[in-house]
C-alpha cells in the first residue's frame, strides 16, 4: 500500500537523480491514470487527495504547475471530444437541425407521467 509519509521521506532523503525519478513516477501516475479521460475520478477522489495531491513534492510551485498543466491538457482533450459530439448531434438530430437552420430552439413538452 502506498504511504505518502514514506514517499515524502524517501524523496527528501534521496539523491537528486532519484528525486527526479520519484517525481516523474508520480507525474506518470497522474497523466496515465488520474487524468485519463476514461478514469472514474470520483471513485478515487479520496485516495488522490489523501495520498497523491498531499505529497510534499507539490509544495514546489514548479511541480504544482506541472500537475496543473497536465490536468489542463487532459481537460482540453475532453472538451474537444465533447464539442465534437455536440456538433455532430446538432448537425444530425431533428432538434439540432432546427437550431442550425432556423435559429429556433425546439421546446420539449410532456403530457405528464
Amino acid at each position: 500500500e502506498f504511504n505518502p509519509q514514506d514517499f515524502n521521506s524517501l524523496l527528501c532523503d534521496s539523491p537528486y537523480e532519484q528525486q527526479c525519478q520519484l517525481e516523474e513516477a508520480i507525474f506518470s501516475l497522474l497523466e496515465n491514470w488520474a487524468f485519463n479521460p476514461h478514469f472514474e475520478i470520483e471513485e478515487h477522489r479520496g485516495y488522490l487527495q489523501n495520498c497523491i495531491f498531499s505529497l510534499n513534492m507539490f509544495d514546489s510551485s514548479e511541480n504544482f504547475n506541472q500537475m496543473r498543466n497536465i490536468a489542463k491538457l487532459k481537460m482540453d482533450v475532453i472538451h474537444k471530444d465533447m464539442f465534437q459530439i455536440r456538433d455532430s448531434m446538432a448537425e444530425t438530430s431533428e432538434g439540432g437541425k432546427k437550431v442550425i437552420d432556423n435559429n429556433e430552439v425546439p421546446s420539449i413538452t410532456s403530457d405528464g407521467p
